[in-house]
């Protein structure tokens, strides 16, 4: 029996081999298709029909059947392939090869009533006037009109209680090649996927042909009507593996978490913004043309990408440097590792520029820059303060600080950098019922005024609760609470930051920026599981979306004058190996996860505020 089995097989094996009489020495007998021609000379893909590689021979055997332009519903393409006659006069020695027709199959199977006779599957259609998509709505169906140029994509459409999702599957297409566009009916994707076989294939000497073609080419624009409650306004999308994934938020019956950790009702908006995915921003320049210039870069998109091992990193080392603050200088505390400073950042379209410190001196001369915010504006000041330090060692440099207002400044290039600590941006005011943050009240803003160069940063101090909290009361016009939501007080504090900004910025003048959401990786008093206490590898994924920054990257959207974002959240929350953990300001007995060790990973955000500034 198993000899039979054998025989039978090497049978169906050896029908699929042209015998040695058929062969020539040219091998023309297999249809050669050049870079150069159309797609439209290629048959359309059938993923449920089979081709064969050759003209007939006397080899196929009984196990092989030739195929016949009458089979099935197959249609001659109208540019007939040319062909050269080897010898064969049967009926099929001209005309097309056999492997651009489907064979004729007849499996020993019954028929089954219902269905359908072999098609083309209208994933495999190359054109949008086939199988359009559906999702279901409110219990009514709405097409997804799927209107492709040369090819379109394959997708899936998911509907979810918050979302609608839809996955596009595009391997191959480079980020440069994608855009996604929203308009007030549709979401719109364009893009081209390239001939990567002929580029890598060509040389000098001589140019490839095809021995078969499957892998659709060129442009592509797919069109999909926006349901009736879809957020217009926070579609998001991300890409990853091929795979482009476009999230509609939903409008109606939203309900988000409160600040005691159970789910409330909050306004719709501020739910959506918590769903958007991680990669809002990071992942497809083009979704953010309507805040570009704002929120947004030009070409490429430097905060997409990875981080990679480089031995000529750190920029320097945290002993070139006696200024340096104690809970930062994670080397003098006697962290062992040093893994953690060797890591840059590698943009995915683009090279960031290697930050040149006597250059940034000579464009800021003459120029006063400030930095407000929190322990963290401190931490990225004091990193770009050494930065600039190492890189003109022989510059003399001053020091000071007086009334919380510290004061680095470069004589020979007359330049200055300040840091003014104010966590919260707005007023907290001591009142006969005690301590009153205002969130409508801005006055310490006037010391911002007459600088080329702000960068403001602000969340984790509107986190502290107990002994560590800074007010006593909330106010905001006529209302007074002893607390609120964290991130509606937040909103609120940014919103009348942002009517400051848009009154009394002068762009001609002076250039803004917002540090962003720096991530915290659990802080507290021993290592576990979720801290950063013994960690010294980054993370592989980002964690999930920042809901303050989503906040914050809403409120810029809303503003009058121009604010650049520095984008740190997303490249920040893979780096749980760069926090002081208990190398930090108290040592064994704390475990630091919210700062970062210098050198490290704020000096990556000086090199985005570098590039940013320089280009």
């Amino acid at each position: 029996m198993e000899s039979q089995m054998v025989r039978r097989r090497s049978g169906v094996i050896a029908a699929h081999l042209a015998s040695h009489e058929d062969m020539s020495a040219s091998a023309t007998h297999v249809f050669p298709m050049s870079c150069s021609n159309s797609l439209n000379t290629v048959i359309g893909r059938r993923d449920n029909r089979t081709y064969f590689a050759r003209q007939g021979s006397s080899a196929h055997g009984p196990h092989m059947r030739q195929a016949s332009s009458e089979q099935g519903n197959y249609t001659q393409p109208r540019t007939p392939f040319k062909t050269t006659d080897h010898g064969n006069k049967g009926p099929n020695a001209l005309g097309t090869p056999a492997f651009s027709r489907p064979a004729q199959l007849q499996p020993d199977i019954p028929s089954v009533k219902g269905i359908q006779s072999a098609e083309a599957p209208r994933f495999a259609r190359p054109n949008g006037k086939h199988g359009q998509p559906e999702f279901h709505s409110e219990g009514k169906k709405s097409n997804f009109a799927s209107k492709g140029s040369e090819w379109s994509p394959r997708m899936d459409v998911l509907e979810s209680g918050l979302n609608y999702v839809v996955t596009l599957e595009i391997p191959g297409v480079s980020i440069d090649n994608i855009k996604v566009e929203v308009d007030d009916q549709n979401v719109i994707v364009t893009g081209n996927r390239p001939n990567w076989s002929c580029a890598v294939a060509t040389s000098k000497t001589s140019t490839p042909s095809y021995l078969r073609r499957e892998i659709l080419q060129g442009p592509y624009r797919i069109v999909w009507p926006l349901p009736t409650n879809a957020n217009k306004e926070h579609v998001s999308a991300e890409i990853q593996d091929g795979l482009l994934q476009i999230t509609i938020p939903k409008l109606s019956g939203l309900r988000g978490l409160g600040a005691n950790g159970e789910y409330g009702v909050v306004p719709k908006l501020y739910w959506i913004q918590i769903q958007i995915s991680f990669l809002v921003l990071a992942t497809i320049t083009s979704l953010s043309t309507n805040v570009e210039g704002k929120i947004g870069q030009q070409g490429c998109d430097i905060f997409q990408g990875k981080w990679v091992l480089d031995s000529s990193y750190p920029l320097y080392e945290s002993s070139q440097c006696p200024f340096i603050e104690p809970q930062f200088n994670c080397r003098k505390n006697g962290r062992p590792d040093k893994e953690y400073a060797k890591y840059r950042w590698q943009p995915s379209g683009c090279k960031l520029p290697r930050f040149n410190g006597v250059k940034l001196l000579r464009k800021l001369k003459g120029k006063k820059v400030m930095f407000v915010g929190d322990s963290l504006s401190l931490n990225q000041w004091q990193s770009l303060t050494c930065m600039l330090h190492v890189a003109a060692p022989q510059a003399l440099y001053s020091l000071h600080t007086k009334d919380g207002l510290s004061t680095f400044t470069f004589p020979e290039y007359d330049v200055s950098l300040k840091f003014i600590r104010n966590a919260f941006l707005v007023d907290i005011k001591v009142e006969g019922r005690g301590r009153v943050l205002r969130l409508d009240s801005i006055s310490t803003a006037k010391i911002w005024r007459g600088f080329n160069l702000l960068i403001f940063n602000s969340w984790h101090w509107w986190l502290h609760t107990g002994r560590k909290q800074h007010w006593d009361w909330i106010a905001y016009g006529n209302n007074t609470v002893k607390d609120m939501d964290r991130l509606v007080a937040y909103k609120k504090a940014l919103n009348t930051w942002a009517k400051w900004i848009d009154s009394n910025i002068d762009p001609t003048k002076t250039r803004v920026f917002f540090q962003g959401v720096s991530p915290d990786h659990g802080s507290g008093q021993r290592s576990t599981a979720d801290n950063c206490g013994g960690r010294t590898r980054p993370l592989k994924r980002p964690g999930s979306p920042h809901p303050a920054e989503l906040v914050l990257e809403n409120v810029l959207r809303g503003m009058g004058k121009t604010v650049h974002l520095l984008n740190v959240t997303r490249i920040s929350q893979v780096r749980i190996d760069g926090h002081p953990s208990v190398y930090g300001h108290g040592g064994h007995r704390d475990m630091d996860c919210s700062h970062w060790c210098l050198s490290g990973v704020p000096d990556i955000w000086n090199q985005f505020l570098y590039y940013m500034l320089i280009h």
